[in-house]
C-alpha cells in the first residue's frame, strides 16, 4: 500500500527524509505536515506495509550525536514523553536529518 493512501485528511508530504535503522530494521523516513512517519513494505508476493508514526506536537526534545572512529555512526534521539526513538545511519545524512527536523519541529511550537 503506497504511504501516500495511509495520510489523514489535510496530510501532505512535506519531507523525504534518508533511509534510517530503527530497532534493528530500515526504514524510509517520511514528515507530514502533522507527523514523524517510518515506512517500509516487505514481501515479494505478499507485499506488508510496517509504518511507526509519531505527532510533531508530541516531540518533546530531538537531539544528534556521532560514535565510530573511522566509519561514523550518526545517531538521532526523539524523545516522546518517556519514550526515546533512536534512529541510526551514516553521519552526514543524519545530520541533515537532524538539521531538517529541527527545522519543522521548531515551526509547530
Amino acid at each position: 500500500m503506497p504511504l501516500e493512501d495511509l495520510l489523514m485528511p489535510g496530510e501532505e508530504i512535506i519531507y523525504r527524509g534518508p533511509n534510517v535503522n530503527y530497532a534493528g530494521d530500515y526504514y524510509d523516513l517520511f514528515l507530514t505536515n502533522k507527523r514523524l512517519i517510518l515506512y517500509k513494505e516487505s514481501g515479494l508476493i505478499f507485499k506488508r506495509t510496517h509504518l511507526v508514526s509519531e505527532k510533531l506536537k508530541d516531540i518533546q526534545n530531538i537531539m544528534y550525536r556521532e560514535s565510530g572512529l573511522i566509519a561514523k555512526k550518526g545517531i538521532v534521539e526523539i524523545q516522546i514523553g518517556a519514550r526515546k526513538i533512536q534512529l541510526t545511519g551514516k553521519a552526514n545524512t543524519m545530520k541533515a536529518l537532524y538539521q531538517s527536523l529541527m527545522e519543522f519541529w521548531s515551526k509547530e511550537l
